[in-house]
């Protein structure tokens, strides 16, 4: 048996006590083995997996240099940015049911309104704007754009 001082009164104690016999503090427990062994292997679990990830992304990020966006790649890139303009103005977002017809700035949306119900679909023309029916010009306006880019498109 060893003796040891008191972290809190400095007495002369036991390191087996587990608390002071003059101030009642308890004493602390020595970590053990076991327990350092897990910690190590934790951290070095950690360390691979950082270092793992950062070399794998790493040759993902390389740029395609020799891949020429087509029309269409430009179109769908266009659309998605449409997406987010007609979410963020509707009452709804999460609701939002858009549909574009494939390779065409034409399209369609219908959103939940303040009753909780369903308003109907509206037509969708992307020019250097959102251009939806009814709501962002004039219903004269929209058609001759529908006319312009969308003549004979119909959504099932």
């Amino acid at each position: 048996m060893a003796l040891k001082n008191c972290k809190e009164c400095n007495a002369q104690i036991s390191d087996k006590a587990t608390s002071c016999p003059q101030c009642g503090s308890p004493q602390p427990k020595k970590t053990s083995v076991f327990t350092w062994i897990c910690a190590g292997i934790l951290a070095l679990s950690v360390i691979i997996s950082i270092f793992a990830s950062n070399r794998g992304s790493s040759h993902s990020e390389e740029p395609n240099n020799n891949k020429v966006p087509t029309a269409e790649d430009l179109m769908t890139l266009r659309q998605m940015e449409a997406y987010s303009v007609i979410k963020s103005s509707m009452k709804d977002p999460e609701s939002a049911q858009i549909n574009f017809y494939k390779g065409k700035p034409c399209g369609r949306v219908n959103g939940k309104n303040s009753f909780n119900g369903y308003t109907g679909y509206k037509r969708i023309v992307l020019t250097d704007k959102v251009n939806i029916e009814s709501q962002t010009i004039s219903n004269k306006d929209f058609l001759k754009l529908w006319k312009e880019h969308c003549e004979g498109v119909r959504f099932e």
